[in-house]
């Protein structure tokens, strides 16, 4: 609000570095808070959790973070165990069990 009242009386200029300071707290509070969630969903495990922390570190652009790349082997094992426990209460033969078992296993 007060920015806006600034720029209504003409101070756009002396207003450009707060407006900037201001963006780069939220910035980085949208980044810490990004990684709080990919550090929650990790531990949690959670399927619905680990896509939706992804896709916010992805959009706070943490692409390359160490956390990231925990966060997607992470979901990559929980999407295999997922499939494991759905082949077993489908009731799959055999040797879809066992094909199941071996790709939970190479996830890690």
């Amino acid at each position: 609000a007060a920015i806006a009242q600034g720029e209504a009386v003409g101070l756009q200029s002396e207003l450009a570095a707060p407006r900037e300071v201001l963006e780069g707290l939220r910035r980085d509070a949208r980044l810490s808070a990004a990684r709080a969630g990919l550090e929650a969903a990790v531990q949690d495990r959670a399927l619905d959790q680990l896509v939706a922390a992804i896709e916010e570190g992805e959009a706070c652009g943490l692409h390359e973070d160490e956390l990231m790349s925990t966060a997607k082997h992470t979901l990559k094992l929980e999407e295999r165990r997922a499939a494991l426990r759905s082949a077993v209460t489908r009731g799959d033969s055999e040797e879809e069990l066992q094909r199941a078992i071996e790709e939970a296993r190479a996830a890690g």
